[in-house]
């Protein structure tokens, strides 16, 4: 038997989700002598509603895919290239979790228990 977990809200719960965590690392790489801060900040907050306009028409609105070249546009330069792993660490920093209290316990019980196949 092989057990597969989805990370996200199934073995670590989510303290809070705040997008601008990721933007302000983002920002610090790749925009900081372009634009404020501030600056970024609003402008993506202009894109979550135009995200939001777009899921309700049942539209994906990509980070990486959609937005990224709009910051390019705006502040100037190239699109800034990000892989799967660089989105991921992204997203990482936009959350702050929490490990329930005995996941460790349970994860080594469970990894004890192997049945053979």
């Amino acid at each position: 038997m092989i057990l597969i977990f989805d990370l996200f809200e199934t073995l670590i719960d989510d303290i809070s989700l705040d997008f601008n965590r990721g933007l302000k690392t983002f920002w610090e790489r790749h925009y900081r002598e372009r634009c404020s801060f501030e600056e970024i900040k609003t402008y993506g907050e202009e894109l979550f509603v135009y995200m939001q306009e777009q899921h309700k028409k049942g539209l994906e609105f990509a980070f990486v895919k959609d937005e990224l070249p709009y910051y390019a546009e705006k502040f100037g330069g190239k699109v800034i290239p990000m892989d799967a792993k660089t989105e991921a660490e992204f997203l990482m920093r936009c959350n702050e979790v929490k490990v329930p209290d005995g996941l460790p316990d349970m994860l080594d019980a469970f990894r004890r228990a192997r049945i053979p196949m």
